[in-house]
């Protein structure tokens, strides 16, 4: 099947001694992977300049990057000097990102070692109090890596509790991880969509429209993994994977982080083969919301009156899309649809700062040249996935958390948002 968010697939690691980047990209693109993480494991063998310029090349060949901070580099280090140095490593490498155009880099959180879970958190909790203050001007995703072994800090739930309170913190889900904590479980699409649906439930939504995750194969015992295999030699499949990607049309890319090249690509093979060979959904006649050339453009399904975003989790329903609303000094009209697209194309650079930040909207009803009003309260009418927030002056006010609710208030003729200066958990 045809899915609306294609995967990007790579891998983790960096080009070999001897062949230059623009030969190791072409190589990549050539075997059609889209993506490509670069795992510094020890130290920083790259400086700014050649991150620089290998983001522009991967650009030019549509292959996104993303960075593995150096493996000592962990939040849960109780020793000063030491700590500095890990969460020094964690900011050079989020500035590295930043160069060669990447927004994720993956962290691993670290070991709880016979501390309380409390101390565990007061102490993450202080690193990551550093971090946000010298990396709040980069446009970028810190990824907390799912723990591999049940002694370490750093499950789901543990990421889901720091994810909720720093708007700069993601989960980064290792499957291999999953599967070694779990005791061998993730064997079934179910039990990848029971994954899924956790990372629903318990995060932020627009943490979760974007999936960065691990694979690859493992052997693990009781106290979780023991080591990386060759694919094939453990027990944790691409297939069931992919049947998840199908059914739930995720947005998601998938970095193999076995140590064989024959591995990365099986898992590949493995992935596009259960994609292609899952269920399709019966074809239905499509048309672009906007018409305008913008980033993630968004296609829509004509019901009845109103229209139905493609891809989209929550239940949105879009009207009059071809309303003009916005002129332009060169005669050129913007529509709603284009204010809709505009929104969502700009979702994951705007939703940060607007999370959980009640909102007052402006909305233009006939277009920026006919009458508008301010309205606080949320109207009766909005759908009950839109998280709403009561504050002092007993008002139920709208807090935008996912690019579904700013479509909706987009589609409300909503051009002028008003946060509050506050999110409502402070």
């Amino acid at each position: 099947m045809e899915l609306q968010n294609p995967v990007r697939y790579g891998y983790s690691g960096l080009p070999p001694e001897g062949v230059t980047d623009e030969e190791f990209l072409d190589g990549l693109a050539d075997e059609g992977y889209t993506a490509m993480e670069l795992s510094f494991v020890h130290d920083f063998p790259w400086k700014k300049p050649r991150c620089t310029a290998f983001g522009k090349l991967a650009a030019e060949r549509d292959i996104s990057l993303s960075v593995h901070a150096p493996f000592f580099a962990m939040l849960t280090v109780d020793d000063e000097e030491r700590s500095r140095k890990c969460v020094h490593a964690i900011e050079h490498s989020m500035k590295l990102s930043q160069a060669m155009g990447g927004t994720v880099t993956v962290v691993h959180p670290g070991h709880s070692r016979d501390r309380t879970s409390e101390e565990i958190f007061d102490l993450v909790r202080s690193r990551l109090d550093y971090l946000a203050s010298k990396t709040t001007h980069l446009s970028q995703h810190l990824g907390l890596e799912t723990s591999g072994t049940v002694a370490a800090f750093g499950s789901l739930g543990d990421i889901a509790v720091l994810a909720n309170e720093y708007p700069f913190v993601y989960p980064v889900v290792d499957w291999a991880h999953v599967h070694a904590v779990s005791q061998g479980q993730m064997t079934s699409r179910e039990s990848f969509e029971a994954v899924i649906n956790f990372l629903y439930s318990e995060f932020p939504n627009f943490k979760t429209e974007h999936l960065h995750t691990h694979f690859s194969d493992n052997l693990f015992g009781p106290a979780g993994e023991i080591k990386h295999v060759p694919y094939g030699q453990g027990t944790l499949r691409a297939t069931p994977l992919a049947e998840t990607i199908a059914s739930m049309n995720l947005d998601i890319t998938v970095i193999s982080e076995s140590h064989h090249l024959d591995s990365h690509r099986a898992i590949f093979h493995e992935l596009t083969e259960g994609i292609e060979n899952a269920p399709a959904t019966p074809a239905a006649a499509t048309r672009p919301l906007s018409h305008l050339t913008l980033p993630d453009a968004v296609s829509v399904i004509k019901d009845g009156e109103a229209f139905v975003p493609i891809g989209v989790r929550q239940p949105l329903r879009l009207s009059n899309i071809d309303k003009p609303l916005i002129p332009s000094p060169g005669g050129q009209t913007y529509s709603k649809g284009d204010l809709i697209q505009y929104y969502a194309s700009i979702s994951p650079h705007l939703l940060p700062h607007l999370a959980n930040r009640p909102l007052t909207m402006v909305r233009f009803p006939n277009g920026i040249d006919g009458d508008h009003f301010y309205e606080k309260r949320s109207p009766s009418h909005a759908p009950d996935w839109i998280t709403t927030a009561v504050m002092g002056d007993g008002i139920e006010y709208i807090t935008a958390n996912d690019r579904a609710t700013l479509m909706w208030l987009a589609n409300m003729a909503c051009i002028e948002m008003h946060p509050t200066l506050h999110r409502t958990a402070s």
